[in-house]
């Protein structure tokens, strides 16, 4: 598992919300960061810049500098039914404050 922010982060949360249609992606699991209020702005942003034909490695690099100010926050998501079908529940416990 990654955590943070990094170039293939970037690149599937973009086309996850660039894509008017379902992204197909290789992955059953994704395990990472959560593209959540926090980064939402730095993340439209870019999208803006990319969709205005002004995508460059200086802007990847500066939007990943912005993006590592923020602490993430991680997720999991189960993108197929290949993957929800193998969770099992095992146990459960409570815990105390």
């Amino acid at each position: 598992m990654l955590s943070g922010y990094y170039h293939e982060w970037l690149e599937l949360v973009v086309n996850n919300r660039r894509s008017d249609q379902e992204y197909n992606h290789p992955y059953d699991v994704i395990i990472g960061s959560i593209a959540d209020d926090r980064v939402i702005d730095t993340v439209n942003y870019f999208i803006e810049e990319l969709t205005s034909g002004r995508l460059s490695e200086e802007l990847v690099s500066l939007t990943l500098k912005q993006l590592s100010y923020q602490k993430p926050n991680d997720q999991i998501c189960f993108a197929t039914k290949k993957a929800v079908e193998s969770v099992a529940f095992l146990r459960s416990y409570e815990v105390l404050r």
